[in-house]
């Protein structure tokens, strides 16, 4: 069995019979539980991890997210995560101030443009 988690611009795989995320990163969350039944999944573990952003907020995560696309083309940039989370319908309470100021900052209509103009020079 093995999982997957995005973690600071990177992608995280885990063999959950191996080692824990714990072990792999490094870090230590703040909290953790394992939920008997989730949704229909009979084994859910979730942790939470102190932001490693300060301020967490749309305009930090913007700038990270526009200079990431700068420096990545593949997939692994902030807008291209942004673009990701929202097809697997991913909110969170900054996701749509997060999106505004990346098209309001690359004068841009939607996240493919922007990431599109980055790509195109």
């Amino acid at each position: 069995m093995a999982w997957e988690a995005f973690y600071s611009g990177g992608l995280i795989e885990v063999h959950v019979d191996r080692l824990s995320i714990f072990e792999v990163t490094g870090l230590h969350p703040s909290s953790h539980q394992s939920l008997p039944t989730l949704a229909g999944i009979s084994i859910v573990l979730a942790a939470r991890f102190p932001a490693n952003t300060t301020p967490l907020n749309a305009e930090v995560l913007a700038s990270l997210a526009i200079k990431s696309a700068h420096e990545l083309d593949d997939g692994r940039d902030g807008i291209s995560y942004l673009l990701d989370a929202k097809r697997n319908g991913t909110v969170t309470p900054l996701s749509g101030p997060y999106e505004r100021e990346i098209l309001r900052r690359m004068k841009t209509a939607s996240l493919e443009d922007a990431l599109k103009k980055i790509r195109d020079g």
